[in-house]
């Protein structure tokens, strides 16, 4: 079983009670590794690393715990955390309301550093290898290249040494709040802004290479973007899906019918994209040519939750209301697991043909399906 690392982000303090998991397997498909129940996690964003469990709140404490519930140690920062944490490399780092990303070792919970950047930080914490030519005014003490980016809410897209949060370049070329999280794909940053434009930023340089969006009513201010390494593709506020090239920033296609919700997908053999309807459909479309492959009728709509759709091993995995759903390869739709009263808000890959599913009232399940 691979390493598991789950990073917990609450809205309010973080406890633990092991007694009250009860998510109902409906599949004998599905295998439970590991379950944890946290009381009033409104919010939850697992990770791997190092066989730790790492919590954060708002309020600013963060604990690191075992798979059994046993505390390492705990730490009160003090500062409104906004973002989920970044573990890796020996490091717990997080951004704040006020603009100020701290870092942690991981192993003791001991504050390393922490730089201010005079703007709230508005984006989950990138996480990168540098490989531009800027020179760091501060000697570090290793030959790391790991580096993190964010996004604030004046605009800026800042990227920082992982181990000494000293600046490797600014970008000010948004004019809005970047609310949607950064991706990085062969040496570019590519995000969302409030402006409506999509962006793409070198991530050596830190110098734009394009900005699009179609008109001045077509407005991408909080898309998801996906890429299969030579596209890119994202769901505008017109609810239409478009693809653009990810060298040039041109249009390539976009879909005819605007009904998409902000959840869309790429398939493992990168032919086809995955999206959600907002009238209960789940959409295949040609990555190349943007045409209507498939089409899959959900018995009700989804809820306002745009989690993430995954594609594993040919099966679709998906959420909706308090349920985990399978579409299989004979592309039948089947119920696997069920939260009760819990809404799920959140699924993810977890590697190693492991998934996490969590619910509203804190329930994590990390789980696989046979092949």
């Amino acid at each position: 079983m691979k390493k598991l690392l789950i990073i917990l982000f609450g809205l309010t303090e973080i406890f633990f009670a092991q007694e009250k998991i009860n998510p109902q397997i409906l599949s004998k498909a599905v295998h439970i590794y590991y379950k944890m129940h946290t009381k009033s996690v409104k919010s939850i964003s697992p990770q791997l690393w190092e066989n730790k469990i790492f919590i954060c709140s708002n309020s600013g404490k963060v604990a690191c715990i075992d798979s059994a519930g046993r505390e390492f140690w705990k730490r009160d920062l003090s500062a409104d955390i906004v973002t989920s944490p970044l573990p890796t490399d020996g490091y717990v780092t997080v951004g704040t309301s006020s603009g100020d990303i701290i870092s942690l070792i991981a192993h003791t919970g001991e504050q390393l550093q922490s730089i201010g950047v005079d703007d709230s930080v508005t984006t989950d914490l990138l996480l990168l290898k540098y490989e531009g030519d800027q020179e760091l005014f501060l000697p570090k003490q290793s030959n790391s290249k790991s580096s993190l980016v964010f996004g604030t809410a004046k605009g800026s897209l800042i990227c920082l040494d992982l181990e000494t949060l000293q600046e490797y370049w600014h970008n000010n070329d948004s004019k809005g709040r970047i609310s949607g999280d950064p991706i990085f794909v062969q040496n570019k940053i590519l995000f969302s802004s409030a402006d409506g434009f999509l962006y793409s930023i070198d991530s050596r340089s830190g110098l734009m290479n394009w900005r699009w969006k179609e008109s001045e009513n077509i407005n991408f201010s909080n898309a998801k973007i996906i890429s299969d390494g030579k596209k890119i593709y994202a769901v505008s506020n017109d609810l239409r899906l478009y693809c653009l090239d990810l060298l040039l920033g041109k249009l390539i296609w976009k879909t005819d019918k605007p009904d998409l919700l902000n959840s869309i997908a790429v398939t493992g053999d990168k032919k086809n994209i995955i999206a959600k309807s907002d009238d209960g459909r789940i959409l295949f479309f040609s990555a190349d040519k943007g045409n209507l492959i498939r089409q899959i009728k959900f018995d009700t709509l989804f809820d306002s939750a745009a989690t993430n759709i995954i594609e594993q091993n040919g099966k679709i995995i998906y959420s909706n209301d308090n349920a985990v759903y399978m579409i299989n390869n004979k592309f039948k739709i089947e119920k696997i697991m069920e939260f009760g009263g819990e809404k799920v808000n959140f699924l993810l890959s977890a590697g190693d043909k492991k998934l996490i599913a969590a619910s509203s009232a804190g329930t994590i399940v990390l789980f696989g399906i046979e092949e």
